[in-house]
């Protein structure tokens, strides 16, 4: 009789662990864990989305003259799932062949620039610089970029900044799909914008509906479309006749004033190849350097313009190198 109770004592224990090992892998379902980072893909536009009527949100861009207009061809529609788009034809619709370089504002007529009603362009790689941002990712460092349904949305941020998006595209149709943007009070013209991403983030994709002609990029001299110069002493002019171009130089020499003033004369002026579009700037002369023919390497698309200091009116010869044409050089001579 022991020996039967054993049994099936031992039998119910056995059977208990059993049940207990099984709910316990019901409940706690196995996981493989890996030192790799999942990558959640977020969906930034719905193509099947409805267009809701204009917003306040309009381009301002060279081909406004850096100006707010009141041409609805170039406000940004509101669409049903949150984000605002545009579809503009460069040539046709605004008779412009250049490359277009932007911000998209939240502004009215007359405005001036306001950083937190301006959109641009934003590395997270290098938070503290002001890029030009490419809306193709052809030129533009690839850490600006989120790949998402296929496309490489432009991250950008609500901000200020000298450079600009662009597209290096003359007389092209696009789509620009802005997301992850939100107005900071009543969606109207004025009101501060912000971000519904968690990095703070607005993305923009680009549909290329006509390529256009594809244009040169900024970061190389090239030297068939011209250089010359815009600066305080020709009046900022970028329709001045091109330099000399010999072999792998191009020249020309300025007669510049000088000053009474020990410290002498400061003119900023860029290098264009051949308008603002393409500037080379980023370098100081001295009157010491000037005296040494220092040469010094240009910058592609610098922030800041070039600055020479001039203590004695004369003729100064300015010559770029653009033998590396990713690093053209710049010397200047008094003659």
């Amino acid at each position: 009789m022991k020996k039967t109770k054993f049994i099936i004592v031992t039998l119910i224990t056995i059977i208990s662990v059993v049940l207990m090992m099984m709910a316990g892998f019901t409940a706690c379902p196995q996981t493989t864990t890996t030192e790799e980072t999942t990558t959640t893909i977020t969906t930034l536009y719905n193509p099947n989305a409805t267009d809701m009527g204009l917003s306040s949100l309009s381009l301002r861009g060279n081909f406004t003259n850096w100006k707010v207009t009141n041409d609805s061809k170039l406000y940004l529609s509101k669409y049903s799932d949150g984000t605002y788009r545009i579809t503009i034809d460069m040539s046709e619709d605004l008779g412009f062949t250049d490359r277009p370089r932007f911000k998209i504002v939240n502004q009215s007529v007359g405005s001036d620039w306001s950083d937190a009603q301006t959109i641009n362009g934003f590395d997270p790689a290098a938070p503290a610089s002001d890029p030009e941002s490419d809306l193709l990712a052809e030129y533009s460092p690839a850490t600006m970029y989120k790949t998402t349904q296929g496309k490489k949305a432009l991250i950008c941020k609500i901000k200020g900044g000298r450079n600009n998006i662009t597209l290096f595209r003359g007389s092209a149709k696009f789509t620009l799909i802005l997301s992850k943007l939100k107005f900071l009070g009543d969606p109207t013209v004025d009101i501060d914008l912000g971000s519904t991403d968690p990095d703070e983030y607005v993305y923009l994709i680009t549909n290329v509906e006509r390529e256009g002609t594809v244009l040169h990029p900024t970061d190389r001299i090239t030297a068939n479309k011209g250089i010359r110069l815009g600066g305080k002493f020709n009046g900022w002019d970028e329709s001045e006749p091109l330099w000399t171009i010999s072999g792998n130089t191009a020249s020309k020499t300025y007669n510049i004033e000088g000053t009474t003033d020990p410290a002498g004369e400061t003119y900023g002026f860029g290098i264009l190849n051949p308008t603002w579009g393409w500037k080379w700037c980023g370098v100081n002369f001295t009157t010491t350097d000037i005296a040494n023919k220092t040469v010094k390497e240009l910058q592609p698309g610098a922030l800041s313009n070039c600055n020479v200091t001039i203590d004695t009116t004369a003729d100064y010869k300015f010559t770029v190198d653009f033998t590396d044409i990713f690093k053209p050089t710049l010397k200047i001579e008094k003659l």
